[in-house]
């Protein structure tokens, strides 16, 4: 299995050019980079070739690596967090650095995700809180904390759904992703992982705001309806290491996976829901070969139990 391609440009050498998070803009005409040797840069995603760098002030806090990035739903906005809790909003098309959102505490800004209407952005903290800034008054208007900070987990990634208004999704290192009203501060459901996951280290959520999907460090997929908590369908096995990334696409058909493996993976979230599919439950995944051996009679779905479609490598 090979990758599609090489995004070269950067600096090389050592671990300081690792990359730690990327980001597509919302029409996929740019690629962000946030890097453990402190820069943010842009990328051309269909040439691969390096379009430019992000200044960056950093004031009078030390800059550290940065470990998270994020648009805005427009395209007119990109924030990037570092190892220190700092988060850097730019305007992508003229570099301008436009803010700089601090809390009081030296904690990584683990993940970012900017709300579908006006210029709010969600930050998921080292410490467990997860703050709410205002981009244009550069202003923590509120944070979201599950209980006193002597038994906060850290937060891992954060997502905003697209069609439900204050809905958002969080990962902790308690192995549990907590949805949000973030329009009346209060936590609707907590999602547990296996004891095997670990913390639960990636979540998206679905475009439709139906479902959740979130992964730990066991390389097993998790699916639930965010009306109830309740579970979509057997767990999807195919990474062999921690999913570090998950993304819905935009019709909610397919979702993607990233994982330690060098993985990207495709799945078919609604091979559970489908009545044609229904004998996939509880069963563990099933090749075309095995449909034939045991079932001549029945036409197998197009898609078998849980088998992901491998895309590429990372």
């Amino acid at each position: 299995m090979t990758g599609l391609g090489k995004f070269t440009g950067g600096t090389k050498g050592d671990h300081s050019d690792v990359v730690n998070a990327v980001a597509f803009s919302s029409d996929g005409g740019l690629l962000a980079s946030a890097s453990a040797d402190r820069t943010v840069r842009l990328w051309n995603p269909n040439t691969r070739a390096l379009l430019r760098g992000l200044p960056v002030k950093a004031g009078t806090v030390p800059l550290r690596q940065f470990i998270s990035v994020a648009f805005s739903p427009e395209g007119d906005l990109l924030a990037a967090g570092n190892e220190n809790g700092s988060v850097y909003v730019w305007n992508p098309r003229t570099r301008q650095q436009t803010a700089t959102l601090t809390l009081p505490t030296d904690d990584g800004a683990y993940g970012l995700a900017f709300t579908q209407n006006g210029p709010r952005l969600a930050v998921a903290y080292q410490s467990g809180v997860v703050a709410i800034w205002d981009v244009l008054v550069k202003r923590s208007v509120k944070q979201l904390a599950y209980g006193p900070r002597t038994e906060m987990q850290a937060a891992f990634q954060v997502a905003y759904s697209a069609s439900m208004p204050g809905l958002l999704a969080a990962t902790y290192g308690d192995g549990v992703t907590r949805l949000w009203d973030t329009v009346s501060d209060k936590p609707l459901r907590q999602l547990q992982l296996s004891v095997q996951a670990g913390p639960a280290l990636s979540v998206a959520l679905s475009r439709d705001g139906q479902t959740v999907a979130g992964a730990g460090s066991d390389g097993t997929i998790r699916l639930w309806r965010t009306r109830d908590g309740a579970s979509r369908g057997t767990p999807l096995v195919g990474h062999s290491g921690p999913v570090n990334g998950l993304v819905f696409s935009p019709d909610d058909s397919r979702l993607f996976s990233v994982g330690d493996d060098q993985q990207i993976l495709e799945w078919n979230p609604d091979v559970f829901t489908d009545p044609d599919k229904q004998l996939c439950e509880g069963l563990e995944a099933i090749s075309l070969a095995s449909w034939k051996e045991y079932l001549p009679d029945e036409t197998p779905p197009s898609r078998t139990c849980a088998v992901p479609t491998p895309v590429a490598n990372q």
